[in-house]
């Protein structure tokens, strides 16, 4: 992959985690390869504009600016997003 591109965005040693690289690796990868084009194919085969909320720059940077062990409380991926949209999202 791309650790090149990884290192000098996490420059901080506590910030170099399987996690984060985990996370950033779908981010340059799975995110735009694969969710991207397929909720862009889904929009345009239903005549619909697609908007992708989670991947505005603050959201991404505040993402990415969590430590490891928020991302994965308890063994739960997304678990402290999970708790934020208990109270404006269905279960």
């Amino acid at each position: 992959m791309r650790v090149g591109a990884f290192m000098p965005l996490f420059s901080d040693e506590n910030m170099r985690s399987d996690v984060n690289w985990l996370c950033y690796n779908g981010f340059t990868d799975a995110v735009p390869n694969f969710y991207c084009h397929r909720a862009d194919r889904m929009g345009m085969a239903h005549s619909i504009e697609i908007r992708v909320p989670f991947l505005d720059n603050k959201v991404v940077d505040l993402a990415f600016s969590l430590p490891s062990r928020c991302k994965l409380d308890g063994g739960v991926p997304q678990s402290y997003f999970k708790e934020s949209a208990r109270n404006i999202a269905p279960s």
